[in-house]
């Protein structure tokens, strides 16, 4: 009988613990995309407010706050010629990878940057931006949007990335924005819904 005890506890308690991982994802995903509401909520009981320093907008992804520009500038761009088209804020899923992370999705004329924010977002960049991996553009074959239109799914090389914007009209404008700039470029992926067969294997990530 204790062993069972034992069992159930442990069994519950695992499932605190992931009930726990969701609900810190889910907060990290409210307070992110929906910051413009966010900053003007005066005080909420209980919360100790942060001003985020870096501006982000999703309806027009060019307009990207200066030190982001510099950052790309300085840090990420090698190649002659390249420039920052614009970027998007998101939480981000790479095939085969054991956590979703928010990040930042950057295209240039050139390339397709996935950076990752670990640390609290400040006047410096380089301080809480990483570079998870770049990919040339014409590695990018086809444009998904997801299921609800609630963000889109990339396949890039042998790869598929996930970008979560948990609210459709934003991820409409980054459809659109991808869409477009990529054919601006000369690149002609394949640009298409999420099908059900699609949305099952996106599940399996």
């Amino acid at each position: 009988m204790t062993s069972i005890q034992d069992d159930r506890t442990l069994s519950e308690g695992a499932e605190q613990k992931s009930l726990a991982s969701w609900v810190q994802s889910l907060l990290h995903t409210l307070t992110g995309y929906y910051w413009p509401w966010w900053e003007e909520v005066e005080s909420v009981e209980g919360v100790v407010k942060s001003v985020n320093p870096i501006r982000y907008s999703y309806e027009d992804f060019a307009d990207v706050d200066h030190r982001l520009k510099l950052h790309c500038d300085v840090i990420l761009f090698h190649e002659p010629g390249e420039q920052l088209l614009g970027l998007v804020k998101a939480v981000l899923l790479i095939q085969g990878g054991k956590r979703e992370f928010q990040g930042l999705l950057a295209v240039s004329n050139k390339k397709l940057y996935i950076l990752e924010i670990v640390a609290q977002e400040d006047d410096s960049p380089q301080s809480w931006l990483e570079l998870n991996s770049c990919h040339s553009l014409n590695e990018v074959t086809t444009v998904h949007s997801l299921y609800q239109r609630q963000g889109l799914a990339l396949s890039v090389a042998d790869s598929v990335v996930l970008v979560s914007l948990a609210d459709s009209h934003r991820a409409n404008c980054f459809f659109n924005f991808l869409s477009e700039t990529l054919e601006e470029c000369g690149i002609s992926p394949n640009i298409q819904e999420c099908s059900q067969r699609k949305r099952k294997f996106l599940r399996t990530l």
